[in-house]
């Protein structure tokens, strides 16, 4: 896979899992306060790595999309911790709770690797 076809295939992934926490906010019926919170900090730390893997994708230096790279990752740790709170809280249903966290963790570990790969350069 190119680096251009990687940036892409990232984009997107990170694209969709922003658009669906969202939806998925949208759709609750009168949240309690925590609720609210917590999901607004998931919405924050979800777009977050969206929005910073789209400026590593924009770097000028390999340091520099190292240096973004490391914010990805832990934006994406953050939006695996808000999904895990909100479960032990009961308040996200199993099937929606295992689609996300599956998709954020399997995001993570890819960051997490391409990180370490441009470290190593």
């Amino acid at each position: 896979m190119t680096q251009f076809d990687f940036n892409e295939k990232y984009r997107q992934r990170t694209l969709r899992l922003s658009s669906r926490v969202i939806d998925w906010y949208g759709r609750l019926d009168q949240p309690s306060e925590a609720m609210e919170i917590m999901s607004r900090q998931l919405i924050r730390s979800v777009t977050s790595t969206a929005s910073g893997f789209r400026a590593a994708c924009r770097s000028r230096t390999p340091p520099e999309r190292s240096e973004k790279l490391s914010t990805v990752v832990e934006s994406s740790d953050q939006t695996l911790f808000w999904l895990e709170l909100l479960k032990n809280a009961e308040l996200i249903d199993q099937a929606t709770f295992d689609s996300m966290y599956e998709e954020a963790l399997a995001i993570l570990k890819v960051m997490a690797t391409h990180r370490k790969n441009m470290m190593n350069l």
